[in-house]
């Protein structure tokens, strides 16, 4: 089974220190679901079972989730996946983009939302080459 990171805009909740708003919830869930439905198995960072995770890691740990070490954290997490699924936000998050980069340094496949440029400046190869199959790889 192939597993799927999910990445996006996350209005920069973490590392600002900020609570996630249920928003992102939200977005990030619905995305789960749309993965799940493709045969994926799916890391949701923002999902209720990986944020209970993270906050039992960081207290262990007695580290601060709303530093850097989070960035790291979800970037481990990444690690351990097949490929990573880029909602059309993502550029807005500087998180995400590093998400995004290290996917491409280490050979993750990069899924990309279809909303992705709507200006249509990732259209022809590359567009499809990297749209989200209908059923998991």
């Amino acid at each position: 089974m192939t597993t799927i990171y999910i990445s996006g805009n996350t209005e920069e909740t973490i590392i600002s220190g900020t609570v996630v708003s249920e928003a992102v919830r939200q977005k990030f869930s619905k995305a789960e679901k749309m993965l799940e439905e493709r045969g994926f198995e799916v890391i949701n960072m923002f999902g209720e079972h990986m944020a209970r995770s993270t906050e039992v890691a960081f207290r262990w740990r007695e580290m601060s989730p709303n530093s850097s070490y989070f960035l790291l954290y979800r970037l481990n997490w990444l690690l351990t996946c097949n490929a990573i699924y880029m909602m059309s936000d993502f550029l807005d998050c500087p998180a995400a983009k590093v998400e995004h980069a290290f996917a491409i340094a280490t050979g993750i496949t990069v899924y990309y939302d279809d909303e992705l440029y709507a200006d249509g400046t990732l259209r022809g190869k590359a567009y499809d080459e990297h749209r989200l199959p209908e059923v998991a790889p």
